[in-house]
C-alpha cells in the first residue's frame, strides 16, 4: 500500500510541477512581462557582460543557496503530516518560476537562448528536480516502526534516519553541482556567446 501511495503522490506532484511550468511559460510571454523595462534592463546588462566576457560567477554560497532551497524546505515540511500538504502547492511554484525564467531568457536572448539557457538553467535543474522529487517521496513513503515496537522510547529513530540519510545524500550531490557551476559557468557561458 506504501508504494501505491508514493505513486499516486508522484504522479500528483508531478501534475502540479507540469501545471506550474505551463502557466509560467504562457505568463512569460504576456504584454506585461514582455515589455518590463526592469527586465529588460537586467536582461540586456546580462548580456553586454557576457558579450565582453566580464561576466563575474556567482559567488559559492549564492550557488548553494540557489540549489538547496527547495530540497531544504521540502525536508523540513515532510517532518510533519501537515507540512506535506504543501508539497502540490511547492511544486507548482517550482514549475512556474523555471519555466518563467527560461521563457523569459529565451525571449530576450534570440538565436543563442536554447544553448545559454541550457547552460544557466540545465545542471541546477537537472540536480535539484529529482532531489526533490526524491526527498517528497521519501517523506511519503518512509519505514515506519512494526506496530509492537510503536510505544518504546525511540519509535522515530528508523524513520528519522532515513529521511536525514535521503536528505544528506542530496545536499552532498547538489553541493557538488553548485561548485560546479560556480567554477565553469562563466567561462562556459563566455565560450558559447
Amino acid at each position: 500500500m506504501i508504494a501505491d501511495r508514493s505513486t499516486f503522490f508522484l504522479l500528483l506532484l508531478s501534475v502540479c510541477f507540469l501545471a506550474g511550468a505551463l502557466i509560467g511559460h504562457r505568463f512569460a510571454y504576456t504584454q506585461a512581462v514582455c515589455s518590463d523595462a526592469g527586465l529588460q534592463a537586467y536582461l540586456a546588462s546580462f548580456f553586454s557582460l557576457l558579450e565582453r566576457g566580464d561576466l563575474p560567477g556567482a559567488p559559492f554560497g549564492a550557488s548553494l543557496i540557489s540549489y538547496c532551497k527547495y530540497p531544504v524546505l521540502i525536508f523540513v515540511l515532510g517532518c510533519f503530516a501537515p507540512g506535506r500538504a504543501f508539497f502540490p502547492i511547492l511544486f507548482f511554484y517550482q514549475g512556474f518560476s523555471a519555466s518563467f525564467a527560461v521563457s523569459a531568457f529565451l525571449y530576450a536572448a534570440g538565436e543563442h537562448g536554447i544553448l545559454l539557457a541550457f547552460l544557466l538553467f540545465g545542471l541546477r535543474w537537472a540536480l535539484v528536480l529529482p532531489c526533490c522529487f526524491f526527498l517528497a517521496a521519501g517523506a511519503v513513503s518512509a519505514p515506519s516502526p512494526p506496530p509492537h515496537r510503536r510505544h518504546e522510547a525511540h519509535p522515530a529513530a528508523p524513520e528519522g534516519l532515513y529521511r536525514v540519510s535521503r536528505f544528506a545524500f542530496c545536499i552532498l550531490l547538489l553541493g557538488v553541482g553548485a561548485f560546479f557551476e560556480h567554477l565553469f559557468l562563466p567561462e562556459w557561458l563566455c565560450i558559447v556567446s
